[in-house]
């Protein structure tokens, strides 16, 4: 092989496949744009050419079309990999590239995709198309889709943000069937009739949609689902008993019916920031208690301090039932502020027979409570009266140095007696005495684990 430039940030793959015979032939450089690659000798065996298509297809699968493409230019045999290879990938870094690159300014956009999907050969198994920084029309859209879902595409990705939504056109919905991945971003869900069947499909992600009626989605093979600023997502009704790891990111009109469609969730993230609380001041999101009940099998939590408020509009029981047998990981938002919020966390993590991991991020006093309820309520013989048998890491981030927060810092230590880790991160507000002050006080508790680390990190 004549000497050639292999500028793929896929080294770690590649370089086991080339054997030097004289090693300080080696020689590595940097490309254009600063990244390095690896400079490829005359008298260099070449082994990774020989590997079967299907290896190579799996070598190369989350590589950008960008790079692909610079392998044509390895030798002959590389000429025409990328006309064959089943992933197309056309991201931001791809059309940078193209924006960056003097001789293809001249052509649109619209023009350079049409020529490599025109120009590709065999099936098309992954195709990701980023136009949040483009101009195009829709009707380019439409044929580019179009042209993949006959290819039999399986896994999609469209990122549409930034632009006006566009209307999804029917061949997803003819060819939902092939799916095992999609994620769609700004984009107006209109399926030709309310029933839709996905039945291969793994993981879906929506971002920036609004749905505007009632939709059944029958995924019986679905396993992850994430919702980002989507709208009305209460329309959506699954048939989804596989499940495991939905995140609802800053998606609102989440309703109590919602959560039955996902009985074996394990990993439950649900995000929703301040001016969204609003939408549920009639009390429509689900309860703690109702949660528990409808999701029995969760294992992680994590959850905005907004998020911990809704959950808590009810009357917190010490110890929730059915209890969250299972859970093992919690993250979650609080105020040390509010009791609504502190009791129905600590009924949470007492409720919580399994729990090794622990994660709180405080947030200030934005309602201006005072903070009495809290000292009593925490202070009470009562508030933690049985060890926390599996706890074993607990971190506080964004501490303000409060009363409530050390007292809490003390129950977790006098209360876990497998506990081998404590972090503690300052809020940036904390000045760097009280800082210092603060955790002197923490190393002073009495421990229940005579082997906790307990750290003060930035």
């Amino acid at each position: 092989m004549g000497q050639g430039l292999l500028a793929l940030n896929i080294k770690s793959y590649i370089r086991p496949f080339f054997q030097m015979q004289q090693p300080n032939q080696r020689r590595k450089s940097v490309d254009d744009r600063g990244r390095d690659v690896i400079l490829i000798e005359d008298d260099e065996i070449d082994r990774i050419s020989d590997l079967p298509t299907n290896v190579l297809d799996i070598i190369f699968k989350d590589v950008p079309f960008n790079e692909l493409a610079r392998t044509s230019v390895l030798s002959k045999k590389w000429r025409f990999f990328w006309t064959t290879h089943p992933t197309i990938i056309l991201d931001g870094d791809f059309f940078e590239d193209i924006s960056n690159n003097a001789g293809l300014v001249e052509y649109d956009f619209n023009n350079i995709i049409d020529k490599i999907l025109l120009q590709h050969l065999g099936p098309i198994d992954k195709f990701v198309l980023d136009v949040s920084t483009i101009d195009i029309y829709e009707w380019d859209l439409d044929h580019w889709l179009l042209y993949v879902t006959k290819k039999g595409v399986k896994e999609l990705t469209l990122d549409n943000s930034n632009q006006d939504p566009y209307t999804l056109p029917l061949c997803i919905f003819d060819c939902s069937s092939t799916f095992t991945f999609l994620s769609i971003s700004n984009c107006m869900f209109k399926p030709p009739n309310p029933n839709k069947v996905f039945s291969n499909l793994l993981e879906l992600h929506l971002k920036f949609i609004n749905f505007l009626a009632t939709h059944d989605i029958d995924a019986p093979l679905l396993t992850t689902l994430t919702f980002t600023s989507c709208n009305r997502i209460h329309f959506l009704l699954f048939f989804a008993p596989k499940v495991e790891n939905l995140t609802i990111d800053d998606s609102h009109e989440l309703q109590v019916s919602f959560f039955e469609n996902f009985p074996n969730v394990k990993l439950l993230h649900i995000l929703i920031s301040h001016n969204l609380e609003e939408d549920y001041a009639d009390g429509s999101f689900i309860t703690w208690s109702k949660l528990l009940a409808l999701c029995p099998n969760l294992t992680g939590l994590c959850f905005s301090n907004c998020c911990v408020r809704l959950l808590g509009l009810e009357i917190i029981p010490k110890m929730f039932n059915p209890e969250p047998s299972q859970l093992e990981h919690v993250r979650l938002g609080l105020e040390f502020f509010d009791i609504d919020l502190v009791s129905g966390a600590l009924s949470l993590i007492r409720s919580s027979p399994k729990l090794r991991v622990l994660q709180i991020q405080a947030l200030p006093n934005s309602s201006g409570q005072d903070i009495e309820d809290v000292l009593m309520y925490l202070n009470e013989p009562s508030c933690v009266n049985q060890p926390l048998e599996m706890l074993q890491y607990v971190e506080l981030a964004e501490f303000e140095g409060t009363q409530s927060e050390l007292i809490f810092l003390n129950l977790m230590l006098w209360k876990c007696p497998s506990l081998s880790q404590m972090i503690i991160r300052p809020s940036n507000e904390v000045d760097e005495a009280d800082k210092w002050k603060f955790f002197a006080q923490v190393l002073q508790s009495h421990r229940a684990s005579p082997t906790v680390q307990i750290l003060l990190l930035p």
